[in-house]
């Protein structure tokens, strides 16, 4: 059977691939079966089908096996434990997930580090989503544009990337990692903004009193333990719900985008840079929203790549029960969707970091006694 579907993955390899990325790099073997993998474990789900077809198909003859006996015993009763087979797909299902566990470790082992460290991300809870929903353009859900699509696959596997400036607006040479974390033209800034304001969004449905970067109560005396604590009148927090985790309190949410592939943070495991970005928030505002604004607080931490901080899982899951329960839809389609949201939000973000222009805006004067409003006139076309 594998002998016969060496023309189909031949195609696959050479064209249906390549196209998808936009390029005629070669392919190397690990890098096929990379994209074999799950999407959930960093891979694009493009099965090998002279290495796969075999099993799958030694797996639908084991599932398949009572149906076959009713078949042949001419039996006119669906006699099937449903039990048994729902025990038999979730061995072959644990079957695969140690297959792929083990094939991704082994892959790593053959790649240099950035490599390994993209899979380490693309593993992350809500980092694949661009390859596992369907294109639904209500809900934000599609890139028209095939140059976006494949910009994001490629940063996704930290491909070169092509048509790009060779220089910086700030005189640094320009990179994807570059595009990234240059604060010109206040993209990195703007990166927090489209979360900030669908989590607002999503709490208006359920909570009357929501407000975007309220000010916060001015110290009259209080002293903050911790010396990055925000101490001026002005300080905002990015967002307020009344109620959200009980008892009318107020609960204060800050956002935070941190891009993994900083030189800063390349030696940290993910885990450890939401740990480290969420103390860092809780020291700044914490203390402060607790004992002055008698409320609670939530450090909203997201990696540019779409996953979340533990802390910012879990208020977005509270909310999406809230969200079922007023919906009457099921819990798993509306956190599903949720996630979906914020990882789409952070896609678009890294392509305006990407390709967004960063020149300085000049003004150019017209003289608008220039123009030649005689060759306008309508009644002057031939």
């Amino acid at each position: 059977l594998n002998v016969h579907m060496g023309s189909l993955e031949d195609s696959i390899r050479t064209k249906l691939i390549p196209a998808l990325f936009g390029d005629k790099d070669v392919m190397s073997d690990d890098e096929r079966a990379l994209y074999a993998l799950p999407a959930r474990f960093g891979g694009l789900a493009i099965d090998n089908p002279q290495i796969d077809s075999q099993t799958k198909f030694l797996e639908s003859v084991e599932l398949t096996g009572a149906l076959k006996l009713l078949i042949l015993s001419s039996e006119r009763e669906w006699k099937v434990d449903e039990a048994e087979q729902k025990k038999l797909k979730a061995m072959i299902k644990l079957r695969r997930e140690i297959e792929y566990k083990k094939s991704a470790d082994e892959l790593k082992k053959g790649f240099d580090s950035e490599i390994r460290r993209a899979m380490t991300l693309a593993q992350e809870k809500g980092a694949s989503a661009l390859l596992t929903v369907l294109p639904l353009a209500k809900y934000g859900f599609a890139f028209t544009s095939k140059r976006d699509f494949r910009d994001l696959l490629r940063m996704r596997y930290r491909k070169r990337i092509d048509r790009l400036p060779s220089t910086c607006v700030c005189g640094a040479t320009y990179t994807l990692d570059h595009s990234q974390i240059c604060l010109k033209g206040g993209f990195i800034h703007m990166r927090h903004d489209e979360p900030k304001k669908l989590f607002a969004e999503s709490a208006k449905e359920i909570f009357h009193d929501v407000e975007i970067e309220p000010l916060l109560e001015p110290l009259t005396g209080e002293v903050l333990d911790k010396k990055t604590a925000k101490r001026n009148d002005d300080a905002r927090s990015d967002v307020r719900v009344r109620g959200f985790w009980g008892n009318k309190q107020n609960a204060f949410f800050e956002f935070r985008v941190f891009y993994p592939f900083a030189s800063s943070y390349i030696s940290k495991e993910p885990s450890a840079l939401f740990q480290q970005f969420a103390s860092t928030r809780k020291a700044q505002y914490e203390q402060r929203i607790n004992e002055v604004d008698s409320g609670y607080f939530t450090p909203m931490i997201m990696s540019s790549t779409g996953s979340m901080g533990p802390e910012m899982y879990t208020a977005v899951k509270h909310l999406a029960v809230l969200l079922a329960e007023k919906r009457k839809e099921p819990y798993v389609h509306v956190i599903g969707l949720l996630r979906c949201r914020f990882s789409f939000a952070m896609m678009r973000a890294a392509l305006v970091c990407l390709r967004g222009s960063r020149s300085i805006y000049r003004r150019v004067k017209i003289d608008s006694t220039s123009l030649a409003f005689e060759e306008l006139r309508l009644d002057k076309v031939e």
